[in-house]
């Protein structure tokens, strides 16, 4: 995967999509086992996939912070006041006047983010505690 942002929200939709499987009662356990080993490795495919949109997103979101902080022509925008009184937030304000696509890209990369890891934590958890207790359980195990 590149840093193509539609492929990565599309990955960060179809993680969300991902359920662990979901059973009838009287279900064979040789079924159970299966559809959880499915699961652990369609997941486990995932979050590597999200990580590798954590890395582009990660990478996107420097270089447009590097392109803000490098913008220049703002300053006819800033508001008038002593130039003492200007703050960090009349700057940011000013350069958002300026170029609002780089800060709504930066915004929706960092949302992305935001979703990715929190699917990646999910996908982890199940893995440790739920798919993890559920073959214990069906396998007879203690």
């Amino acid at each position: 995967m590149e840093a193509d942002i539609d492929q990565i929200r599309q990955a960060v939709h179809d993680a969300v999509k991902l359920r662990p499987p979901k059973f009838e009662e009287g279900e064979h356990p040789r079924n159970k086992v299966t559809a959880f080993e499915d699961y652990l490795l369609q997941s486990a495919w995932t979050r590597a996939e999200l990580e590798e949109c954590v890395f582009w997103l990660d990478a996107t979101i420097a270089q447009l912070k590097a392109k803000v902080e490098q913008m220049t022509g703002y300053e006819a925008l800033l508001p008038r006041k002593p130039q003492d009184r200007i703050t960090q937030a009349d700057i940011v304000t000013a350069k958002q006047k300026m170029d609002g696509p780089t800060f709504e890209a930066g915004a929706e990369a960092k949302h992305l983010r935001e979703h990715a890891r929190r699917q990646i934590a999910r996908f982890e958890f199940e893995a440790q505690w739920v798919i993890s207790r559920a073959y214990t359980m069906i396998s007879g195990g203690s």
